[in-house]
């Protein structure tokens, strides 16, 4: 099976972003059967006497919108130069295998999203992101000819006036032939692509020129026999290679091996230095339709971090985290458990529900119009004094909400009671600097038998009954 996802991969993160004719999302990705949505976390990985398990939750600050387009393999992560970047993600599909919605969190609170729209041919008509505030970032809107091939890609930026706009030519074969980054005055080229195929319509090169039709670089590309993408090489103006990647795979089409080798102590790519090679192995466990449900990275050898998927399927619906539905004065009462706790929902939207048993964590955020409210258990081998851990939630609260734009300023700190549990409040100024509103904030951390709880919630009238209705 010709694997396109792995030429996504390479092409997109070397900049260069092709149009694929036919190809559904499901199958760039490598997922198998009728997906519907995918939930995955990253935790790091512990190697204790040959035994892998399962460590801290592992997050980083940057976009997975960033991760998907630059490096959306078929283990899902993306690597750039500096580094590895991971994060808590959701994905929604629909029926006919294409992404509608991205979710990316941050220690479980919602941190980006991403909405694609289609149209009745199921092609991609606008794609727009969404900041932690709700407030649209960026928009793409395609437009395609009358075989249903996209022409023209126009990039909004905070606004409705055309930022950058890109056009998409295509030779006899109706194979992408060309795509041209105009600079943003709309008028004059920035970037010049030119694609070059095999008699097996396989990409075989990619080559790049600038604003003068000067050639800047080139990529190529290598296959097996099943037509999985084997190499890639970067050579320069000066014709020198100076990157070669190259990948292994299984039978399942997974990547099972990668390997970068730099032809020379230092490289530069965009202005940037590197100097390093490196060599990443995959370990799988599948699910019946040979989906990868765990992953295990392995960086020289050495395990580093455990990637787990739940996949929900269209005919074959995920198990959820029970919801209790009680009857009381003729009215449906309906509830979600975390641990000890009972928490009503009624009314409240349920924006993240995750129940991870191995590690004994969680997390359950309910939404209704502009309030929120965040109920995180977990347990802790390493803190047992209860200020102590309140301080260590409070403070990781606080940094993860300023790239958000949401700044926080503890003004007050009490011991008191919550369910008769001793309990930490600390009261906060929230301050949102996107709009300019001010708020209160309020954290109630209490412990029952080994685990801690942390509430998170907006003062206000209806928060705080859905706190005292716990």
């Amino acid at each position: 099976m010709r694997n396109i996802l792995l030429l996504f991969i390479t092409m997109s993160f070397f900049g260069c972003e092709t149009h694929q004719e036919n190809t559904t999302d499901l199958a760039n990705l490598n997922l198998n059967g009728k997906v519907k949505s995918i939930t995955e976390v990253s935790f790091e990985a512990i190697d204790e006497f040959g035994k892998i398990s399962k460590g801290l939750k592992y997050r980083d600050d940057n976009s997975i919108k960033n991760r998907l387009d630059l490096f959306p393999s078929n283990t899902g992560f993306y690597k750039p130069e500096n580094g590895i970047i991971l994060n808590d993600f959701f994905m929604q599909f629909n029926e006919y295998g294409n992404l509608i919605e991205i979710d990316n969190f941050l220690d479980g609170f919602p941190n980006e999203k991403y909405i694609f729209d289609y149209n009745d041919k199921n092609s991609k008509t606008e794609e727009r992101e969404y900041n932690r505030s709700g407030k649209i970032n960026n928009s793409s809107k395609y437009t395609y000819n009358n075989k249903n091939q996209i022409i023209q890609e126009d990039l909004y930026v905070k606004s409705t006036d055309i930022n950058r706009k890109f056009t998409y030519d295509y030779n006899e074969n109706d194979e992408l032939s060309g795509k041209t980054m105009f600079s943003t005055n709309g008028q004059n080229i920035d970037l010049l692509t030119k694609f070059t195929y095999n008699k097996q319509g396989l990409l075989i090169e990619s080559k790049y020129s600038n604003s003068n039709n000067k050639y800047a670089y080139k990529y190529n590309y290598f296959y097996d026999k099943n037509n999985n993408l084997i190499k890639l090489t970067y050579t320069d103006n000066k014709g020198l290679i100076q990157q070669t990647y190259q990948f292994k795979y299984d039978a399942n089409n997974n990547v099972i091996e990668e390997e970068l080798i730099h032809s020379q102590d230092t490289v530069t790519t965009y202005g940037y230095k590197t100097n390093f090679s490196y060599k990443y192995n995959y370990k799988y466990e599948l699910d019946k339709l040979n989906n990868w449900v765990k992953c295990i990275l392995l960086i020289d050898n050495n395990p580093k971090f455990i990637f787990e998927r739940e996949i929900e399927y269209f005919d074959q619906p995920k198990i959820k985290n029970k919801e209790i539905v009680n009857i009381e004065n003729n009215q449906e009462i309906k509830t979600r458990k975390v641990n000890n706790l009972t928490i009503p929902i009624n009314g409240w939207e349920i924006l993240v529900d995750k129940n991870d048993e191995d590690i004994k964590l969680h997390n359950l955020i309910l939404q209704n119009g502009e309030n929120i409210a965040s109920i995180l258990s977990t347990t802790n081998k390493y803190i047992t004094d209860l200020r102590e851990y309140s301080d260590y939630q409070n403070e990781k609260f606080v940094r993860n909400m300023k790239p958000g734009g949401l700044f926080l300023t503890s003004n007050n700190i009490t011991q008191g009671k919550y369910k008769n549990e001793n309990s930490i409040i600390e009261e906060f100024d929230a301050f949102h600097k996107p709009t300019g509103q001010n708020s209160k904030m309020i954290s109630i951390t209490f412990k029952i038998n080994e685990y801690f709880y942390t509430i998170f919630y907006n003062q206000n009238a209806e928060t705080k009954k859905l706190i005292e209705d716990i």
